[in-house]
């Protein structure tokens, strides 16, 4: 990945003036590019200290200069399914980001994360979109539990968002320990997770472009990615196909996340 050195004067005046400005809950913005995407042994299933990734047994999402919806302008990821890129194309992909990490936090917990968005255009005639899913760290397995969330369905080929507030609930939960799918609590809400997994620390959270059961891989873009806590925190990331000019704002991000994250870190209090 491609690192900035960031001035020591700088670091301190901006640490100055978030300790003056930052509110209890934060508002935190990335620009992310392919290559902003750490590999897997970086990335490390959320342990490397990188806020994204990619599934690194399948070939990362491409950018494209599809111009994303309102306010996410310029460029967006594509899944590539049909091959026209350089390299072939990718029937499974997945942008893959890691909680804590973005916004500068120990851990994440399921309890914590409030809801989860992203906006897509699907290019299929079938319009069965980027899916979401949550694993869980373990002691044991690799991950503990995987949550898989209901596939978005658009009603046409232009921008829609989707959310787990509205048309996505969980639709299984596979527990890795025991090797078995288990029932979804209550009607699937983000929400209803909280009562028997609220205290699982989040390892990474996966958008996933690729085969669902009788389904063909998804050909979609995606942009505007949205992660909100219960504390009101927001991250937002807008996906490029390249850099914006001057210093890539993940980094200067990064920056201020560990000036602040002493005060982020209240929540868990």
């Amino acid at each position: 990945m491609k690192k900035v050195t960031i001035g020591f004067a700088l670091l301190t005046g901006l640490a100055a003036l978030l300790l003056v400005a930052t509110p209890a809950s934060a508002a935190i913005h990335f620009v992310v590019t392919p290559a902003d995407l750490a590999d897997g042994l970086t990335f490390d299933n959320g342990q490397g200290g990188v806020p994204f990734g990619y599934d690194a047994d399948q070939p990362p999402p491409i950018g494209s200069s599809v111009s994303g919806p309102t306010g996410y302008e310029s460029g967006s990821f594509w899944s590539d399914v049909q091959g026209s890129a350089a390299g072939g194309g990718r029937d499974y992909t997945a942008f893959r980001l890691s909680p804590k990490d973005i916004f500068g936090v120990s851990d994440v917990t399921i309890a914590d994360l409030a809801e989860v968005s992203y906006w897509t255009k699907n290019n299929n005639t079938d319009l069965i979109d980027w899916q979401l899913k949550i694993y869980t760290e373990s002691t044991v397995k690799w991950y503990g539990y995987r949550f898989n969330f209901t596939r978005p369905e658009n009603p046409d080929n232009d921008w829609y968002e989707s959310s787990t507030s509205t048309n996505m609930p969980v639709s299984d939960i596979y527990d890795k320990v025991t090797g078995g799918y288990i029932s979804v609590p209550g009607s699937g809400a983000l929400s209803d997770l909280d009562a028997l997994y609220g205290d699982e620390k989040i390892l990474f959270i996966d958008i996933i472009a690729g085969y669902a059961s009788s389904s063909p891989p998804v050909d979609s873009y995606l942009d505007g990615v949205k992660l909100v806590l219960d504390d009101g925190s927001v991250a937002t990331m807008n996906l490029e196909v390249v850099p914006e000019p001057g210093t890539p704002l993940i980094w200067l991000t990064l920056a201020a996340l560990g000036l602040i994250a002493t005060l982020r870190k209240r929540r868990t209090v």
